[in-house]
């Protein structure tokens, strides 16, 4: 009997020992021969490290090559030390009258490649990328299933005091800081370095190349604007900023509307401004870095890039302390409450006068503040 293997990926996206004694198990529906069984098999996955530095498992499964054009359903459970065991797929499958939970996949080939992403935290935007001889390079990726073709181009930002509009490469005064916008017509493109292709994969996920010369190189690109240039359908061309992004580069309220822009970024709107690259595994030191903290010569004032980091592991070690976590309700504050999140647990989704008995019910509590949205709010609800 001829067989075709396939190799399934669990990608965790979260970096450092997060599951340091869990086990994972591939289940799925095929029987000891690889062919198609309503009574599912379970496989052992091997833990390893993924290119962007998280923890992931994979397991290979052999099924019958005479079963190819069949569709298959799998998934993947956790076992913890102490016995118990979890289902380690929360994504429904897409049917609105089901809410099991599973991957599907048709069986088209040798050496099929099935993947599931717990989070794309360290999939999409700007990321670390570890390549094979150990070195660490950036890739960037955007979900853009309808689009053309994708590049990353690089935003330019320079000190307001130099006439040649130079690409800053140190940090300067917060205030100093001139561009971070890319216009229609490309104005603001940095010279000399880009644009970078994107390639498209199956779920419309465009990723830069790992082996791409000028992109392996993490620290080079650290806190560096970016866009997409994405060729729509129509063949049109519009520079957009990234979703996943880390840092938006603009603090003010300016909207360009892809006109040019030569202000500071202290003006430009954040929300329609270049991204920028960041180290996921570092935080910055001090909330706002400004006198006393500042290295620079006096009169010293807000900087941006910050010049003082640590570790995201230290940052964290005291997150489950008093002075980190508020110890009394009336100390919280919620800021968004979807309306169409109450009708959990029902048949229909919550309405305004659930949303006002769960406010006077807070009120009573002490809570601060509440901003209600309505179902559909920004693509999503309930």
């Amino acid at each position: 009997m001829a067989t075709v293997p396939v190799h399934f990926t669990y990608l965790t996206g979260m970096a450092g020992d997060i599951f340091p004694h869990v086990h994972a198990r591939l289940r799925g529906s095929w029987d000891d021969n690889g062919r198609y069984s309503s009574d599912w098999t379970t496989v052992e996955m091997q833990r390893h490290t993924a290119d962007d530095g998280c923890a992931c498992f994979r397991a290979t499964v052999r099924l019958d090559e005479a079963e190819q054009g069949r569709w298959f359903d799998w998934g993947v459970s956790f076992i913890f030390p102490d016995g118990g065991e979890s289902w380690a797929i929360p994504t429904e499958v897409k049917d609105r009258a089901l809410r099991e939970r599973y991957r599907s996949f048709q069986l088209s080939g040798p050496d099929q490649e099935e993947r599931y992403y717990l989070t794309h935290c360290r999939r999409l935007g700007a990321n670390k990328c570890r390549r094979a001889d150990g070195s660490t390079g950036v890739r960037f990726a955007v979900w853009a299933p309808n689009a053309q073709a994708v590049e990353v181009v690089l935003g330019t930002i320079w000190d307001r005091k130099d006439p040649e509009r130079k690409p800053a490469k140190d940090s300067l005064p917060t205030g100093d800081i001139c561009g971070g916008y890319i216009a229609n017509d490309g104005d603001g493109v940095r010279p000399g370095l880009g644009p970078f292709k994107m390639s498209r994969g199956p779920d419309g996920v465009w990723e830069t190349d790992i082996n791409e010369p000028d992109l392996q190189d993490f620290t080079a690109f650290d806190h560096t604007p970016y866009m997409f240039r994405l060729t729509k359908n129509d063949g049109s061309v519009a520079f957009r900023t990234d979703l996943h992004s880390r840092c938006q580069i603009g603090s003010g309220s300016f909207d360009p509307r892809g006109a040019p822009f030569s202000g500071l970024l202290s003006d430009l709107d954040g929300t329609v401004s270049c991204s920028v690259v960041v180290d996921p595994e570092r935080v910055t030191q001090y909330f706002k870095e400004e006198p006393p903290y500042l290295t620079t010569p006096p009169p010293a004032t807000r900087v941006w890039p910050e010049q003082h980091f640590v570790r995201d592991t230290e940052f964290w070690t005291d997150e489950f302390t008093d002075r980190r976590l508020p110890t009394r309700v009336e100390d919280l504050i919620i800021y968004e409450l979807h309306l169409g999140a109450l009708g959990f647990g029902s048949p229909a989704p919550g309405t305004l006068e659930d949303a006002i008995k769960l406010l006077d019910h807070l009120v009573d509590l002490g809570v601060n503040a509440v901003e209600l949205l309505p179902m559909g709010e920004f693509g999503g609800g309930g």
